[in-house]
């Protein structure tokens, strides 16, 4: 994860289990960032979106409803680009396939990030003027 060492932007505390992130808002040498979000998960959309949930992530998938999550469309492409690339290596152990991806997505999408991630800088970006972690 890069930062930006300029202005400092704060978020607001919220209670434990509920999303820290939310969305891409920078992307610097090639790394995409995720914007800083308190508040709970939003509702998982396009449908294409949640399809790939389902293929990366079906644990955390709503089989009776509204999926809901802390990761955009865009964050679920990014975990499916990252994922791919590990998989070259991991996929002659499935179990350490399987549970290297639960990790990935619990980081990346889990509707409670408060419960085991903890940001402890948030900066913005002097070009875009968007906050990062």
């Amino acid at each position: 994860m890069i930062l930006f060492p300029f202005q400092t932007c704060h978020a607001e505390d919220s209670p434990a289990g509920h999303c820290v992130w939310y969305g891409e808002c920078n992307e610097r040498n090639g790394l995409n960032q995720n914007c800083p979000y308190n508040g709970t998960a939003k509702p998982l959309l396009p449908e294409a979106a949640v399809s790939l949930l389902k293929k990366r992530c079906p644990h955390l998938v709503n089989q009776t409803g509204v999926t809901s999550t802390c990761c955009s469309f865009d964050q679920l492409k990014t975990l499916d680009r990252s994922i791919e690339l590990a998989a070259n290596f991991l996929n002659r152990c499935p179990s350490c396939m399987k549970n290297f991806m639960r990790i990935i997505c619990d980081y990346t999408c889990s509707h409670d990030h408060s419960n085991y991630v903890e940001i402890v800088n948030i900066t913005k970006n002097p070009t875009t003027g968007k906050c990062s972690h």
